[in-house]
């Protein structure tokens, strides 16, 4: 996350969310299987090429959309819906172009407004298998693509 969004946070809500910035291996090894199961590069990823065809393409349609009265609960019951449990995914947002975090899937669930803001983020959720990506746009719009890895 963005240094200057978890110094707000922590000085408007008192909280600091328990991200953990990919470094170094993690990172390489990020972007090797981001390249094999969703064919896209190092570069595509960093250029914002994911975040225009997952959330802006005409052909793939949101499945919901968040507001202000749902976006605390919405990605708790979508997770559980599609029964996505995974015990942490990686996050990243548009404004952070550089930056990839890991956290704790039940803690974005519990706090999702802590991690998206409405009207002004773009926001991916990726599981650690790279089976499956949701998609949040500025709008509210969520975006759900599941993925197949490559055979070699």
């Amino acid at each position: 996350m963005d240094k200057d969004r978890l110094d707000l946070l922590k000085e408007t809500e008192g909280y600091i969310p328990p991200v953990c910035p990919l470094t170094g291996d993690e990172r390489k090894n990020f972007y090797l299987r981001l390249s094999a199961v969703m064919n896209v590069s190092e570069e595509q990823f960093l250029s914002g090429k994911l975040f225009q065809t997952l959330l802006y393409q005409k052909d793939i349609l949101p499945v919901m959309y968040l507001n202000e009265n749902t976006e605390n609960t919405a990605l708790k019951i979508f997770l559980q819906e599609y029964n996505l449990h995974d015990e942490f995914v990686y996050l990243h947002s548009v404004w952070d172009t550089e930056d990839i975090d890991k956290i704790a899937t039940s803690e974005l669930a519990d706090k999702f407004s802590y991690y998206w803001y409405p009207s002004a983020d773009d926001l991916l959720i990726i599981s650690p298998s790279f089976e499956w990506i949701i998609g949040v746009r500025h709008d509210g719009a969520l975006f759900f693509v599941r993925f197949q890895e490559k055979t070699r």
